[in-house]
């Protein structure tokens, strides 16, 4: 038994044991992984002007990042794209937990399908990434909702 006060005769009822000795390593054989490096933006860009659904991904996840190196990548990443962006708008919605912003992306995407638009599934719900007025109908969005 170790040395604890409650291991004294004077509290007859308790006594602390020695715990588990933990193993110096859980996985012999984990190797660590590497972590795959920041892509600049220019990368993300041109990828992004690919259709590469994956760069996309990247600079999403880097937008809404809090990290100030994330955010500087994003915020060139996202000056380079608007030059691409037509007419298209940005909409963003935000607010706590439970405040209905699911609830609103679907009502808006319904309002843009009836309007004779056209919108996509991106994640779990309907995502409007842009608005374009300039475009006819188009059968594959590629991320995007548009409004014709």
């Amino acid at each position: 038994m170790e040395n604890h006060p409650e291991n004294d005769p004077k509290y007859s009822g308790l006594a602390v044991n020695a715990g588990v000795a933990q193993p110096p390593v859980v996985n012999p054989y984990l190797k660590p992984r590497r972590k795959a490096p920041l892509p600049s933006a220019s990368e993300l860009v041109e990828g992004i002007l690919k259709g590469d659904v994956t760069r996309l991904a990247r600079a999403v996840t880097l937008v809404e990042s809090v990290a100030p190196a994330h955010q500087a990548i994003a915020h060139e990443v996202i000056e380079k794209c608007l030059p691409y962006s037509g007419k298209s708008r940005r909409i963003g919605i935000t607010g706590v937990p439970g405040a209905g912003k699911s609830t609103s992306i679907d009502v808006f995407g319904l309002h843009v399908l009836r309007n004779g638009g056209e919108a996509c599934r991106s994640c779990h719900r309907p995502v409007v990434g842009t608005v374009e007025r300039e475009y006819p109908r188009r059968q594959n969005t590629h991320g995007k909702a548009f409004a014709t």
